[in-house]
């Protein structure tokens, strides 16, 4: 384990390692200089920290706080003065996420279909990525609650079916936590939809060669 006294130690001390090198990234919310929530953003901008996990250590733990750290890219939240269960149950959930593509299902389309057919298949899943990273920013911010279950339900079909698992299942969630009628919980995992939208565009750029504006 590694620490850093500051957010600029921090960043520079991820850029000094391979993205596998850590499982996560635990950040204070007050630090020296930049504070959690601008350090967070500047590493998602990080090549290959797309994904890695970032969870916030802070004092607050209002729900709009909790709101605020999501949106900025942050995957989690533990409250200070730190309670072990609270802090063993937190890193579980965000250590072990759920995969943004499906690899295999997607090699096996790319093997079937002709390498344009193939190509023009990716950019349409891609243009989809991005009118859901803009959509679900914007309603995030409204809480338009009807608005916000039909797009869900419209990104959790299209998709799984192009094999965008992470994508599938975070629409599952927010259509679950609306059905229940858990507003807070439906915010903050759309407030998280654009990030999840910048992971997978890595994924596929990496993997598949598809290029696009959420580079």
């Amino acid at each position: 384990m590694d620490t850093a006294g500051s957010g600029e130690a921090a960043l520079a001390l991820l850029e000094q390692k391979e993205c596998d090198g850590y499982d996560g990234v635990l950040l204070d919310l007050m630090m020296p200089g930049l504070d959690g929530l601008e350090t967070c953003r500047r590493i998602r901008r990080l090549a290959g920290y797309e994904r890695v996990p970032v969870i916030a250590l802070s004092a607050s733990d209002s729900p709009a706080d909790r709101l605020q750290c999501y949106k900025a890219g942050m995957n989690g939240h533990i409250a200070k003065p730190i309670d072990e269960q609270q802090l063993w149950q937190v890193l579980a959930d965000c250590l072990h996420p759920q995969p943004v593509v499906n690899a295999e299902f997607l090699s096996r389309l790319q093997q079937r279909l002709p390498e344009d057919r193939f190509a023009a298949l990716m950019q349409m899943t891609l243009s989809s990525c991005e009118e859901w990273q803009q959509h679900f920013a914007v309603l995030a911010e409204s809480g338009k609650g009807q608005a916000l279950r039909e797009l869900a339900h419209n990104m959790a079909g299209t998709a799984g079916q192009a094999g965008l698992e992470g994508l599938s299942e975070q629409a599952r969630l927010i259509s679950a936590a609306l059905k229940e009628q858990d507003e807070q919980r439906a915010l903050k995992l759309a407030s998280q939809v654009p990030v999840l939208v910048k992971a997978t565009a890595a994924r596929l750029k990496a993997e598949f060669g598809v290029q696009g504006q959420t580079d």
